[in-house]
Order: C-alpha cells, then sequence, then structure tokens
C-alpha cells in the first residue's frame, strides 16, 4: 500500500465509520453526524445498524469542532469522502453538529444531496451578548445580520444558499433556543419542510428510521416549500 493510500485510511477511520452493508454498491449514502447532548453516537449507530439493510450509512465519530474550526473540519470530512469516490451523501445533523452538516453542504457545492437537522444550533457557545444581537436581528425587516463580532461560525448569512431538500426536526424536548433558530431556518431555506417527533427512548431510533428513510427516497427535484409536515 503507497504512502498517500495508507494516510487515506487513517484519515478515513479518524472521523468516519462505515457500518457493514450486505452491498456496498448501494447509491443512496447517507452520513449522520452525532451530537452527544441531542442525538449521541450510541443512538447514531443503532439508527445507522437499522438503516444499513437498505442504504450505505456512514457515521461520523470524531470530536465535534469548536466553533473556530467548523470550515476546516469541514474540508477534512469532504477530503476523506472524496478519497473514497462518495460524491454526494445525505446527511443528518443533530444539535450543534448542524453547523458541521451546513459547513459540509455550503462550502462543497453539490456533495449534499438531502439534509435533515434535529433540534438545530446554529451558534456554539453563543455569549450573553450575541444571544443579545441574534433577538435584535431578528426584528430587522429583512431579518439580516449585523457584523460579526468575532471569527467564530455562523452559518446563518449562507442558509439561504441550502438548495438541495432539508428537513427541519424538532422533538417535544427541543429548547427555546433550538425552537426559535429552526423557525428562522425554515424562513431562510427555500426548500425545507418543518417536520415533528416524540422523544420517547422506545421508539425515537425507530421515528428516526422511519423520517430518514422518507428522506432519502425523496426526489431531489420536488418542491418542497409548500408541502404539509
Amino acid at each position: 500500500m503507497s504512502q498517500e493510500l495508507h494516510n487515506n485510511e487513517l484519515l478515513w477511520r479518524e472521523i468516519i465509520e462505515e457500518v457493514e452493508s450486505p452491498d456496498k454498491d448501494k447509491s443512496s449514502i447517507l452520513l449522520i453526524i452525532p451530537c452527544e447532548k441531542t442525538f449521541n453516537l450510541a443512538l447514531a449507530e443503532k439508527v445507522a445498524k437499522d438503516l444499513a439493510n437498505n442504504f450505505r450509512v456512514l457515521v461520523y465519530n470524531a470530536a465535534l469542532p469548536n466553533s473556530l474550526e467548523v470550515d476546516s473540519f469541514s474540508e477534512r470530512v469532504n477530503t476523506s469522502l472524496q478519497n473514497n469516490k462518495i460524491k454526494r451523501v445525505t446527511i443528518f445533523a443533530a444539535g450543534s453538529a448542524s453547523n458541521l452538516a451546513i459547513a459540509l453542504s455550503i462550502n462543497f457545492l453539490g456533495l449534499a444531496r438531502r439534509v435533515a437537522f434535529l433540534d438545530p444550533e446554529l451558534r456554539m457557545n453563543s455569549s450573553l451578548t450575541e444571544r443579545i444581537i441574534d433577538k435584535i436581528e431578528s426584528l430587522l425587516p429583512l431579518g439580516l445580520p449585523l457584523r460579526p463580532l468575532n471569527n467564530h461560525y455562523d452559518p446563518r448569512p449562507a442558509l439561504h444558499r441550502l438548495r438541495c431538500p432539508v428537513y427541519l426536526v424538532s422533538s417535544e424536548k427541543i429548547s427555546l433556543r433550538s425552537s426559535s433558530e429552526l423557525s428562522f431556518m425554515q424562513k431562510r431555506i427555500p426548500n425545507s419542510i418543518k417536520k415533528e417527533i416524540d422523544y420517547e427512548s422506545k421508539t425515537l431510533s425507530e421515528d428516526i428510521k422511519n423520517l430518514l428513510t422518507a428522506l432519502i427516497l425523496q426526489p431531489v427535484k420536488r418542491p418542497q416549500k409548500n408541502l404539509a409536515p
């Protein structure tokens, strides 16, 4: 094995776990990006195993980047996918992991075939001042963001560039902050549908499996903005 191939394999194993599947040639590929607080790795792996009978499933298994590293981490994930000849994926992300999913979708045009967000958090470790500014921005006529105060990742000004089908999923445990951000995302993302799921531990994995199956099978060119949930 050449050094380049060896390095690619190490990068792949460092950040991506591929779930065993009966058919490695499946064209529908799902990338799950878990978040410890909202949708942890153990639950992600359970859902991934359930879906692997019908789709090729990848699970992001590295630590999530901090708010200064989102763009650079998205480059690493994209490089790993491209090195393994994966050109397009459906992405499912929860909580603060939504930032990495957005960066992948926007920074690498055409990579994201479809995206689903569960109880998304658009600002990681935001200060009280930033939350006050967020509130002021929501009252502006056009909803335009003010000048950023720092270099922390803030995907809100670029949300309109998400053109693929998007599910915005809320659970009964969603925080007020995430609920507000989900509503903001629905206004800014042209091709989005709002969904709701129960957060009962006995049925959560089954509910998410069914939701992701519906998303993966959703025709990518079908208009969705005004469809009923």
